[in-house]
């Protein structure tokens, strides 16, 4: 799934390699604690950059340094994984926005710029005015692709949140703020509804909730939710939690909320394929059988009258966090004939799996919503319109 992943996250990643070192490194003694610094970096199988690469960490990972090295230093991440990293994009201490920004406005050349640009954004995903720094930093190298990239993500409508969680008894959580922070940013754990407005966080009440099948369903705001973002990083994230007025359609799943007027194409109620879940699994199987002797593993999603769907297999045996897998996806039509969009070679463990498609905006094409340790949203022509941040180490 990696032509899948988040444009955002491939914008503020990249081989830490091209990046200019932070500062010299002296020798350190082992075990020691230190933290990521590039916006995402390379976990390595050996102390070379040609080594097999068996994950990247985002930035701020707190990781233990094993074995140092004035280059190439063995680690062992949060998660139990051990591997190999640049030495250079190790730090003793977490990174934070505001060094990241002076750092770039300290910066003497548009590639340095940029490295600090991404790693700001990587800091703060949803910070529009970071992602606008980050697209100027692009345009200043000349990479119009990435600059264009972010800027068509910047172009969602903000009013419009993609739906992070469903919580317990259907409730909807709507990501609104993340900060990588030594401290959860509110000491008594929940916000009240007056911090939550005095910091900019949605404060309406009405809201509506767009599902994969059936019509947009009332809801509202209950409350707001702190919680670990990413417990690699080791950042919070604050969460608006919605109740629908009324319950979804059966299997229905909630994709995406605003508390604006519902869009026209929201109230058009969408049915449910005819074909079941479990014929179109089955369905999905018998295709996907003959390509692996291993098990298989499926996920399914409505779209319309048909089904989206990916298969997928272990290429080689679980190894820490970092399996990797070959998979397909694929259609499948009302009628149970199984149609092939792609055949991926190697995926990530850890790849989108598919939530829905849905026409968000009544021009006729469907958004594809994926999810996983992110939510990505997909318009015409596979282009990413929007996306949450990160929520897992080594993704």
């Amino acid at each position: 799934m990696q032509g899948m992943l988040s444009a955002l996250l491939f914008a503020c990643s990249g081989d830490p390699d091209a990046l200019p070192d932070l500062s010299a490194v002296p020798a350190l003694p082992a075990p020691v604690l230190r933290y990521v610094a590039a916006s995402s970096l390379n976990l390595r199988a050996a102390g070379r950059s040609d080594a097999p690469r068996l994950g990247a960490l985002s930035i701020n990972s707190p990781v233990t340094v094993m074995s140092p090295g004035s280059s190439w230093s063995e680690i062992e991440a949060a998660n139990g994984a051990t591997g190999w990293v640049d030495t250079a994009f190790l730090s003793p201490e977490p990174l934070t926005v505001d060094r990241a920004r002076q750092a770039a406005a300290e910066a003497s050349s548009a590639a340095a710029v940029l490295s600090w640009r991404q790693r700001s954004a990587a800091l703060s995903p949803l910070d529009r005015t970071l992602l606008e720094e980050l697209a100027e930093a692009y345009e200043a190298t000349g990479d119009e692709a990435q600059a264009s990239l972010i800027r068509q993500q910047l172009s969602w409508p903000a009013e419009i949140l993609p739906v992070e969680r469903i919580g317990a008894g259907g409730e909807v959580w709507l990501l609104v703020d993340t900060g990588l922070l030594e401290e959860a940013p509110f000491a008594d754990g929940r916000p009240t509804m007056e911090k939550a407005s005095l910091l900019g966080y949605p404060d309406a009440s009405q809201w509506w909730v767009l599902p994969d099948v059936g019509a947009a369903v009332p809801a509202r705001l209950a409350r707001y939710e702190q919680d670990v973002l990413n417990e690699c990083a080791g950042d919070f994230g604050v969460w608006a939690v919605l109740t629908l007025d009324e319950p979804l359609a059966p299997s229905g799943r909630a994709l995406v909320a605003t508390s604006s007027a519902v869009p026209q194409a929201w109230t058009v109620p969408i049915a449910p394929p005819s074909l079941s879940r479990a014929e179109a699994e089955q369905h999905l199987r018998d295709f996907a059988e003959p390509r692996s002797s291993d098990a298989i593993t499926t996920s399914l999603a409505p779209s319309g009258d048909s089904w989206v769907g990916v298969a997928r297999w272990a290429m080689t045996a679980e190894e820490d966090f970092f399996t990797t897998s070959a998979g397909i996806y694929v259609r499948i039509t009302a009628e149970g004939a199984v149609r092939l969009i792609r055949e991926e070679p190697e995926l990530d463990s850890l790849a989108l799996v598919p939530y829905g498609q849905r026409d968000l905006d009544g021009d006729g094409s469907p958004e594809t919503f994926w999810g996983g340790c992110e939510v990505d949203i997909f318009g015409d022509g596979g282009l990413l319109e929007t996306a949450t941040p990160n929520t897992c180490c080594g993704c």
